[in-house]
């Protein structure tokens, strides 16, 4: 155990030293935007800039925010704007890395406190055993010189078959509370892994019954107009729980049929929310290599264009694609119907015109809020 702290605190102190180091990652906006003074929502714009231009990257803070050098001025900008190369990708890893070490240091540290106090009242509580025993003792000693020498010579004796048979008692005492806790901690373990197996079961369950249930929907609206259907007031997720380590929610939703040959997902974790598009096309590969970046641009019914830059690995074949949802995203998607969407890979684009669910993101975002 004592390795593997030891382990664990180098390992903080390299990302620590890693941090403090200064960060040097050249890229490219990826639009045009504004440059903030700090992180925060309502920050004062600096300068403006356009797509394509060059920047340096200082530091990542987190929640798809950037620190980046922008002609000679520091500023803030989010992840949307900017091309993500694969050093980004590893600050935000190493950063990642970071907070979750800096959990799991502060978890021992609050172990540790714990245990040091149950010792200390252990060992408060057998001091004051011994002071009680040793003034009943001083008391019978007392009243034992009082008595005859003979009488102090076998009460004596009674004294010592006690301290015995105390001793036999404490021995037997500890060996019934060590039996106790050993058969505690299987129990412990049986259920915990009963738990374990039952979850996993439901999920398997839920899982199956979800793609059954969406299935069955999708047959059935594809006759009806939506504002009819009680499917569109409902969420089916395909992740909904609570991590209770780090206390936090993560939810994702089934896949929802937007026209043919293409399905969406929302997800969130946290306040990081992200949309898929899956696409029953090849259109190359979803690449976030700044030099053909893939992106999708959906076109709302007032004109709105809302554009999502893939921020994922590599992917060839069919098109899969994961894109940043920001809040101002999502304020745009939640106004309007969808009217087309324009899926673009590194060999080419896909438009859709015809969508059958038009409302797909008035209907559903409102599932991983």
């Amino acid at each position: 155990m004592f390795k593997y702290f030891s382990f664990l605190f180098l390992y903080l102190s390299l990302i620590q030293n890693l941090f403090s180091q200064e960060i040097t990652i050249t890229t490219e906006f990826s639009q045009n935007g504004n440059l903030y003074e700090n992180p925060s929502d309502n920050s004062q714009t600096l300068t403006e800039f356009r797509e394509n231009e060059e920047c340096t990257i200082v530091d990542y803070l987190g929640n798809d925010v950037y620190k980046i050098n922008y002609k000679q001025l520091l500023g803030f900008v989010k992840a949307e704007y900017l091309f993500v190369n694969d050093n980004m990708i590893e600050l935000v890893i190493d950063y990642e890395d970071k907070i979750k070490i800096e959990a799991i240091e502060k978890e021992k540290m609050r172990k540790q406190e714990v245990d040091a106090l149950i010792a200390k009242s252990e060992k408060e509580k057998q001091r004051q055993e011994a002071l009680e025993l040793k003034r009943k003792n001083e008391e019978s000693l007392n009243k034992k010189l009082e008595d005859s020498i003979a009488k102090v010579r076998t009460e004596e004796k009674q004294n010592q078959e006690a301290l015995e048979l105390k001793k036999k008692s404490e021995e037997e005492l500890n060996k019934r509370r060590e039996d106790s806790i050993v058969k505690i901690r299987e129990e412990i373990k049986k259920k915990e892994e009963g738990l374990l197996i039952k979850k996993r079961e439901e999920i398997l369950k839920k899982a199956k019954e979800d793609s059954v249930f969406i299935a069955s929907q999708e047959k059935e609206i594809e006759n009806e107009v939506p504002e009819k259907s009680e499917f569109r007031s409902v969420c089916h997720y395909s992740i909904d729980e609570f991590d209770q380590f780090y206390g936090i929610r993560i939810v994702r939703t089934s896949p929802y049929t937007l026209a043919k040959n293409l399905m969406v997902e929302l997800y969130r974790q946290a306040q990081r929310t992200n949309v898929f598009f899956n696409l029953s096309e090849d259109l190359g590969c979803s690449s976030y290599i700044p030099s053909n970046r893939s992106s999708v641009k959906v076109m709302l019914e007032n004109d709105t264009v809302v554009t999502f830059y893939h921020s994922w690995d590599i992917d060839c074949g069919n098109f899969s694609f994961k894109g940043n949802l920001s809040n101002s995203d999502i304020e745009k998607l939640k106004k309007s119907s969808i009217k087309s969407i324009r899926l673009k890979g590194t060999e080419g684009f896909y438009e859709i015109t015809n969508v059958d669910y038009k409302e797909f993101f008035i209907d559903k975002l409102k599932c991983i809020e």
